[in-house]
């Protein structure tokens, strides 16, 4: 029972993240801009990993 919960968490959670990445396209004027998306994005999938591993 718990375990459906925790995947049923994460994958909403996931939803929640993906689909404005998806729907909206990221545009980046210069390599700077490219570098600094790509630095957030990994930070940010950082942080879920983390998140999901403490559940």
């Amino acid at each position: 029972p718990s375990q459906v919960l925790v995947s049923e968490l994460h994958r909403r959670v996931l939803i929640e993240y993906v689909r404005p990445l998806l729907q909206g396209r990221l545009v980046c004027a210069s390599a700077k801009a490219r570098a600094r998306v790509a630095a957030r994005l990994g930070d940010e999938a950082r942080q879920l990993r983390e998140l999901f591993t403490r559940l």
